[in-house]
């Protein structure tokens, strides 16, 4: 319900705007003007941290938990084939050679 009218006011507030007495060029500044706040982390036993170091900290740690590798999606065919074209000899050009030619 609260939601609802906080929507209806910011309609009706948008409708009024008008670049012709410069309300919009206004009201463009002031949302530009918005910077969120920098919010503490939460800690696993549900207390926050504050301090930049330990902020850094908890977010390595949720990193490190949410990025691992997934041994499903590992297709050993699809390895293999890959390494092989990595470890392939490719003939590698002389870099001297090729700016010459360009020059």
């Amino acid at each position: 319900m609260l939601a609802k009218i906080k929507t209806n006011v910011w309609q009706n507030h948008l409708l009024k705007l008008t670049p012709k007495y410069g309300s919009l060029w206004r009201e463009t500044k002031q949302i530009l003007r918005f910077k969120s706040p920098n919010l503490p982390i939460k800690k696993s036993d549900g207390s926050l941290g504050t301090p930049d170091l330990e902020k850094s900290e908890l977010f390595k740690e949720r990193l490190s938990l949410t990025l691992q590798p997934h041994s499903e999606i590992i297709d050993s065919e699809n390895m293999n084939s890959v390494e092989t074209f990595l470890n392939a000899s490719v003939p590698i050009l002389s870099l001297s050679s090729h700016l010459h030619q360009t020059m």
